[in-house]
C-alpha cells in the first residue's frame, strides 16, 4: 500500500510541474514577444541641423553659418543586443524528457546495501514517512459571550463581607461591615441580628441587646434574635428577662427545641447560682408554684459535681417554703427518686429525703 502511495504522490508531483513550467515557458515567450514590439516600434529621432541660414543685410543671398548652439556630438550607437533565453528554459526542456514510468520503477525495486540487516544504534532512525492524507480541517466555535455583571445591593455587600470576616473570626471587622450594610438598609433584621452575635463574641452584651431589640421590633417572629438577646441579657444580669425570651423561642422554633432548650437549662443555672438559698422562702413568701418547682428540682439536678453543695442547699431552702409539704404532692415519682439519688452521702441528706417523700 505504502508503494502504491508513493507511486500516486510521483504523478502527482511531476503533473504539478510540468503543467507549472509549461505555464512559466508560455508566459516568458509572450513577454519577450512584446519587448520586441515595443522596441521595433519605436521611430529614430530627427537628425539635427548642423547650420542655420541666416541672411545679411547688404548681400545678394544668404549665408550659413555654423551656429555653436546648434552643434551636435555624434555618439556611437551600440547595437541592441537580442534578449537570450531565459534560464528557465533549460528546466522545461529536461521536464519535458522526464520519464515519470521509469521513476516510479526505481522506486518499485528498492536498493539493497550492504549489511542493511545491522542496526547502528548511534544512526538516527529513518524519517518516517508523511502521511498523504488530507488534514482534517478544524472548527474552532466562538465563545459564548459572558453575561453581564448583576448588580447587587450595596447593602447585601457589605452583609457578605460581614459574614466572610466572622467566619475567619474577626469580629470587630464583622461588626464595621454590618454596620455599613445598616448605613443602607437600617431596617434589616438579619444583618441587626448578625452584628448582635458579633457583639456578643466581643462581649459587648449591652450593644448586642440593643440589636437584636431592633430586629425584634421589625420581625417580632425572629427566632435567632430571641435566642441571642436571651445570652446578652443573661450575662447582664437580666435573668427573668432571658427565661421569656427563650421561652418564646420555644414556642416559635420547635424544631431548635433541644438547642434552646439546652441554653434554658444554663441560663436557669446561672440564675440560680446568683441567688442566696438563705434568701429563697424571702423569696416565696406565701407558696410555690408546682410547675415552677420541677423546673427549679430540674435545674438543680443539672449541676456538676463542683456545685452539688450549693444545688443541696438550695434544695433545702426551698423545703422551708410555706406550703411546701402541699405543693410537694404534685411532683412525680421519678422527680423524687432523682433528688434522694442526688443527695446521697450529703449532711443534709435525711432532710432533704423527709420533705420529698
Amino acid at each position: 500500500m505504502e508503494s502504491l502511495a508513493v507511486q500516486r504522490q510521483i504523478r502527482e508531483n511531476a503533473s504539478y510541474l510540468q503543467d507549472y513550467f509549461a505555464d512559466m515557458s508560455s508566459w516568458e515567450k509572450s513577454m519577450a514577444k512584446k519587448e520586441q514590439q515595443l522596441q521595433g516600434s519605436k521611430r529614430s529621432a530627427a537628425p539635427v541641423r548642423r547650420a542655420v541660414a541666416m541672411s545679411v543685410r547688404g548681400s545678394d543671398g544668404s549665408v550659413s553659418i555654423q551656429h555653436p548652439l546648434n552643434a551636435t556630438i555624434d555618439t556611437p550607437t551600440k547595437p541592441t543586443k537580442a534578449p537570450s533565453h531565459h534560464v528557465y528554459d533549460k528546466g522545461y526542456k529536461k521536464w519535458d524528457s522526464f520519464d515519470v514510468d521509469a521513476a516510479l520503477k526505481e522506486v518499485d525495486t528498492p536498493s539493497v546495501t550492504p549489511h542493511q540487516d545491522e542496526e547502528d544504534p548511534e544512526e538516527a532512525p529513518p524519517a518516517r514517512p508523511t502521511s498523504t492524507r488530507p488534514k482534517k480541517a478544524v472548527t474552532v466555535t466562538p465563545k459564548k459571550p459572558s453575561p453581564p455583571p448583576v448588580n447587587v445591593p450595596r447593602d447585601l455587600l457589605e452583609k457578605e463581607d460581614g459574614n466572610m470576616h466572622f467566619k475567619q473570626g474577626e469580629f470587630a471587622a464583622a461588626v464595621n461591615c454590618y454596620s455599613r450594610s445598616l448605613s443602607y438598609n437600617p431596617r434589616n433584621p438579619i444583618v441587626l441580628s448578625n452584628r448582635a452575635m458579633a457583639h456578643l463574641k466581643l462581649q459587648q452584651f449591652g450593644k448586642a441587646e440593643a440589636d437584636c431589640t431592633a430586629a425584634l421590633a421589625v420581625d417580632g417572629g425572629h427566632v435567632k434574635s430571641l435566642v441571642r438577646r436571651a445570652s446578652a441579657r443573661n450575662a447582664l444580669g437580666k435573668h427573668h428577662a432571658a427565661f421569656a425570651d427563650l421561652e418564646s423561642a420555644l414556642k416559635l422554633d420547635s424544631t431548635s427545641k433541644a438547642t434552646i432548650a439546652t441554653q434554658l437549662k444554663s441560663t436557669r443555672l446561672e440564675y440560680l447560682l446568683r441567688l442566696r438559698p438563705a434568701n429563697v422562702p424571702k423569696l416565696f413568701k406565701d407558696s410555690i408554684d408546682a410547675d415552677l418547682l420541677s423546673e427549679l428540682l430540674e435545674a438543680l439536678l443539672g449541676f456538676s459535681a463542683d456545685r452539688v453543695d450549693f444545688a443541696l442547699e438550695f434544695m433545702a431552702a426551698l423545703t422551708r417554703v410555706p406550703r411546701f409539704a402541699m405543693v410537694s404532692m404534685f411532683i412525680t415519682a421519678k422527680e423524687k427518686e432523682q433528688v434522694v439519688a442526688f443527695a446521697a452521702g450529703h449532711i443534709r441528706r435525711d432532710e432533704i429525703v423527709a420533705a420529698f417523700t
